[in-house]
């Protein structure tokens, strides 16, 4: 080993140290400390034009002009989300405040707790930042060298060099993966949308389940007292000679059929208000109470072909499937443009080059290089991948049209039937129920008929209210099943709601 050359070695360290520093002042070297701001609602979600076109005979995907211009929330840095067991407990507090909770109420409650949403939001907000990431610039890269030797030589000067330089994608490359970005973020804000309507409606129907249940019980309890009312006078009956003991004794009989509703009723109550709890993120045997406000079925039905056109126009999962077709189709543009080279040009200051004669002119570099993409086959390759992925995204959305348009008509046709059967209750059944009930127990009073007729009778108009309680019900479930089925809502709701 020379002797000096440890020497040597230290200063091109330094020197290096020396070149190095300032790139980490251009570039920046500080770290933010990097909160979410919480997700929007979905009504903040990016909405884009679905699909109008309905037949399949003559199915067109859309393209999506407004895709560049789609508003999507951006992450903050400003404003960090509060402590998330502070209001988990905030939300509880409120929760237990309220003393009949609404429809509206439990579905706000649900969304504010569901974890499930809650991934899928931040999801969607993390896809939003890539947007950002794909369609910006490499950074641009610094190099240096050094010649150890030749530091402190009395023969040559230092010789060192360093290098500056910046990647150039072929034109149109980062607008194609910006726009194959912001599809996938407005897939994702779909999807949010596509989670939400689905827990709307589970929240819905356990709300009805547990409405059902409170409602019939109330029925039973007055069957009870009017059963209680014809027992009695069947035990008075009896006392006086004029019926013999098998009419109390069926009484008893009709009045335990209704103690055995009203466990079976007990226990639907029970097991509702423990799914709506799950819902709730709390305990599921604790004490829940709805509004017991009276069903109404104001709601007139659209003809089936607006169903289907609503929901094609409205669905989250049709703009979903369109956005991936999409962002495939991007994706395949982006494969062909893989045949044209990237550049990179750079600027390089060289000492190497000693000052004798002209050489020292030649310390000053600017040059540019590129790839080569002569690898065929590879690229060959991946537009092919590209295309069979454009293929099946578009047989995907084709045939979620398909059961779009058989689950909607299926629903369509549930919700006909029970309107039609909540008719036939209320017009018909019932009130003939009523007054055979009534017709049989002047009978009975009169002693032309007997008990086992009259108990026949007052069962019988039971059985129908609770029929018809239970057809409403059922009427409002499959409403419910309907409106997520279209995309959420029906449009005359929309005016009742901006008319209120």
């Amino acid at each position: 080993m020379k002797p000096g050359i440890g020497r040597h070695t230290l200063r091109a360290v330094q020197v290096l140290v020396a070149y190095s520093i300032p790139m980490f002042y251009m570039v920046g070297c500080r770290t933010t400390n990097l909160h979410v701001a919480e997700p929007h609602e979905s009504k903040s979600t990016t909405q884009i034009e679905a699909p109008s076109v309905v037949s399949l005979e003559k199915r067109e995907t859309p393209t999506f002009n407004s895709l560049n211009q789609a508003n999507i929330a951006q992450v903050s840095f400003e404003h960090p989300v509060g402590d998330d067991s502070t209001n988990a407990r905030n939300s509880e507090t409120e929760l237990a405040q309220t003393h009949e909770l609404t429809l509206s109420q439990l579905i706000d409650e649900v969304h504010s707790v569901n974890p499930t949403l809650e991934a899928m939001t931040a999801a969607w907000q993390a896809a939003n930042q890539r947007i950002p990431q794909v369609s910006s610039f490499d950074d641009p890269m610094f190099g240096s060298t050094i010649a150890p030797g030749s530091l402190g030589s009395s023969k040559v000067e230092p010789a060192y060099s360093f290098e500056f330089s910046q990647k150039l994608p072929w034109y149109g490359k980062r607008s194609l993966r910006a726009v194959a970005a912001r599809a996938e973020a407005v897939t994702a804000s779909q999807d949010v949308k596509t989670a939400r309507d689905k827990l709307t409606e589970i929240v819905q129907l356990e709300f009805w389940e547990l409405y059902s249940s409170e409602r019939l019980s109330e029925l039973n309890f007055q069957n009870a007292a009017i059963l209680k009312s014809i027992r009695a006078n069947a035990e008075i009956r009896y006392r006086t000679g004029l019926v013999t003991e098998r009419d109390v004794l069926q009484a008893d009989v009709e009045l335990a059929n209704l103690e055995l509703r009203t466990i079976e009723l007990s226990r639907m109550n029970r097991i509702a208000k423990s799914n709506l709890n799950a819902l709730l993120r709390r305990n599921p045997t604790d004490e829940l109470t709805i509004a017991s406000k009276p069903i109404h079925m104001d709601e007139p039905l659209q003809d089936l072909e607006s169903m289907i056109q609503l929901s094609v126009s409205h669905r989250p999962e049709i703009t979903a499937n369109a956005m991936k077709i999409q962002a495939d189709r991007t994706r395949l543009e982006l494969a062909r443009k893989q045949f044209y080279p990237d550049t990179e040009i750079f600027y390089r200051h060289d000492t190497f080059w000693q000052p004798r004669a002209t050489q020292s002119d030649l310390r000053e570099q600017v040059g540019v290089r590129m790839n080569l993409p002569i690898n065929h086959k590879r690229l060959n390759a991946a537009v092919c991948e590209a295309l069979e992925q454009v293929a099946k995204s578009q047989a995907e959305y084709d045939q979620l049209l398909l059961e779009i348009q058989r689950d909607v008509q299926a629903a369509w046709e549930r919700v006909l039937e029970s309107q039609k059967t909540i008719a036939l209750y209320s017009e018909k059944l019932i009130p003939i129920a009523e007054n055979n009930v009534s017709v049989v127990s002047s009978s009975y009073d009169n002693s032309k008929s007997t008990f086992w007729e009259l108990a026949t009778a007052q069962r019988q108009m039971i059985e129908f209210k609770e029929r018809n309680i239970l057809a409403k019900i059922e009427l409002k479930r499959r409403i419910v099943i309907l409106k997520r089925l279209v995309g959420g809502t029906f449009p005359h709701a929309e005016q009742n709601m901006r008319s209120e």
